[in-house]
């Protein structure tokens, strides 16, 4: 059974600012510790794929072997990014949202794992994020 985890964190920025980095998934890692490296494969936009390198000796060693590309699945700019992560038995879904609130930006990280490995990896993914954020 799916589960999403949600993350929302209130920022002193508007979303165009907020989206001049988070917009851009090969940024990813100047802003999310967690995160060695990005390459994308195109232009940001739906359906363009790339890779991602988690940091820690070992999951970047084992994610940067077996890992199949993940690809983005939603982009609206100034709004929303989608990425999809192919796991060993089900998908990893990584979402943000950009809300404009009053003298900001409302920013929502959604992670849903669903399928047979969803305890396991969220398990390493959500303690990665927890420490990035």
């Amino acid at each position: 059974m799916p589960r999403t985890t949600t993350y929302t964190r209130w920022i002193a920025l508007p979303p165009q600012q907020l989206w001049a980095v988070l917009g851009d998934p090969a940024r990813w890692p100047e802003w999310n510790p967690a995160i060695t490296a990005v390459t994308l494969r195109g232009t940001p936009a739906a359906g363009v794929t790339g890779d991602y390198l988690p940091r820690g000796r070992v999951t970047e060693a084992v994610h940067g072997r077996l890992a199949k590309p993940f690809v983005v699945s939603t982009f609206v700019p100034d709004r929303e990014i989608t990425m999809e992560q192919p796991e060993p038995v089900g998908t990893m879904r990584l979402r943000w949202v950009l809300t404009p609130r009053d003298g900001g930006t409302e920013l929502r990280q959604q992670l849903t794992f669903p399928g047979a490995s969803a305890a396991v990896m969220r398990k390493v993914v959500g303690d990665l994020l927890r420490r990035s954020g």
